[in-house]
């Protein structure tokens, strides 16, 4: 396994990478199966992917969210798996944002509330997103009055804090949350993972995943400074805006690698793409 790692990352692609996690395991559903096995202990027969990088689009003047990855088993759960390296301490409220969009998405206006499937929203964070020092954080609705009491709403939180390092993570769990934080295989399956990863190394799309990685981390310095000298959020969101479509008009990257990185449909890429081009006085 060793001479595995060393000879893996032609172009320094990371699974920890929120794009390079999503596109790996839509390229690879058994992947993404298996992780939903050994992180939530449940048997998993069989996924299917519903859609690649899952958009919800409320309205180009609203906040509109994308999914890394959005599947479905064969007893018609929703899983949203999420792979997150910085710890911005709005998860909670982000989990909730999901939900309700998720929510909104798979029922019709016609249909009753019992419609409503069973849905699962995992956060695969790097760092321990409540300080706790636990592996995994699972959170359900339940009486404060009789926590044996569940709402039975079937939705589930689950925080994965990749982080752990401790008697309450081991078998390939353990394996897993270490291979999260330093892309060592430690066992069979995280070695499939490294395998995946080597190939999507080698390959053209990893090529333009890499181009974008080097531009977000540009994009993250030149924010970062824009940000510090105006003192506000806007500024590190418009410093991200005006680099990736700056590339975009170039030719560096495509429509979809844009709309990835700023979380934006293709329409919504478009519309950017022509005010950047066409500004107005």
């Amino acid at each position: 396994m060793d001479t595995m790692n060393e000879m893996r990352k032609p172009y320094g692609l990371k699974f920890s990478s929120d794009i390079v996690f999503g596109v790996l395991l839509r390229r690879n559903p058994e992947l993404c199966r298996r992780i939903l096995e050994i992180v939530l202990d449940i048997k998993v027969r069989r996924i299917n992917i519903i859609q690649n990088e899952r958009h919800f689009e409320p309205g180009l003047d609203e906040r509109g969210i994308r999914l890394d990855v959005y599947v479905e088993d064969d007893d018609a759960t929703i899983y949203d798996v999420e792979m997150q390296t910085t710890d911005d301490r709005n998860l909670p409220m982000r989990t909730r944002y999901y939900q309700g969009a998720i929510d909104t998405d798979l029922l019709s206006p016609s249909q009753d509330y019992s419609s409503l499937r069973k849905t699962i929203i995992l956060f695969i964070c790097c760092f321990d997103p409540f300080h706790r020092n636990l592996p995994i954080y699972r959170f359900r609705y339940r009486a404060e009055e009789d926590f044996s009491l569940t709402l039975g709403d079937e939705t589930e939180k689950v925080f994965v804090n990749a982080d752990y390092v401790g008697e309450l993570a081991k078998g390939e769990l353990g394996s897993f949350l270490h291979f999260v934080t330093t892309e060592e295989s430690t066992s069979a399956f995280t070695e499939k993972i490294a395998v995946a990863m080597d190939e999507l190394n080698r390959s053209e799309e990893g090529r333009s995943l890499m181009t974008l990685e080097m531009k977000m981390r540009e994009e993250r310095r030149i924010a970062h400074e824009k940000g510090r000298e105006e003192g506000r959020e806007e500024g590190r969101v418009e410093g991200r805006k005006e680099m990736v479509l700056e590339q975009l008009a170039a030719g560096d990257i495509t429509c979809e690698l844009a709309g990835k990185w700023l979380k934006l449909s293709p329409e919504e890429v478009a519309k950017l793409l022509e005010e950047y081009r066409n500004p107005t006085e």
